[in-house]
């Protein structure tokens, strides 16, 4: 049977337990590995986002060159519950090849794009640029 890993999912700051950095070299080594044997590097970038590290994403501050970022809570400076999840071209291009295939964008989310909820996240990064 031939095995097959699909993503590599990393909290680049651990939050669970404490604020927990990750060691200064853990994201080169894990980027090296995903790169040599082609796994998709999602990075969870909830507790890291907005700035709380510094930069718009912990991403930046490791270096970390992720396909797909997941964001929440500071998005909207926890006013109001939204998440997104930025991908990389990699990601879109197959996106856009099969939506055109398809001639729309065919999805599964049943609850998405609140006006309310988007509006606050707008404003949120209004105020943190």
């Amino acid at each position: 049977m031939i095995y097959q890993i699909a993503a590599f999912i990393a909290e680049l700051v651990m939050g669970a337990g404490g604020v927990i950095p990750p060691p200064a070299t853990y994201f080169d080594k894990i980027q090296a590995v995903v790169k040599k044997y082609d796994i998709l590097f999602t990075a969870n970038d909830v507790v890291c986002a907005c700035g709380r590290l510094g930069e718009m994403f912990g991403s930046d501050i490791y270096n970390i060159k992720p396909d797909l970022v997941s964001l929440a809570k500071a998005l909207s400076a926890a006013y109001m519950p939204i998440g997104a999840v930025l991908v990389s071209p990699k990601i879109s291009e197959v996106i856009y090849s099969q939506s055109n295939k398809l001639g729309a964008f065919s999805h599964g989310f049943t609850y998405s794009g609140h006006p309310v909820a988007c509006v606050v996240a707008l404003e949120a990064l209004k105020i943190y640029k």
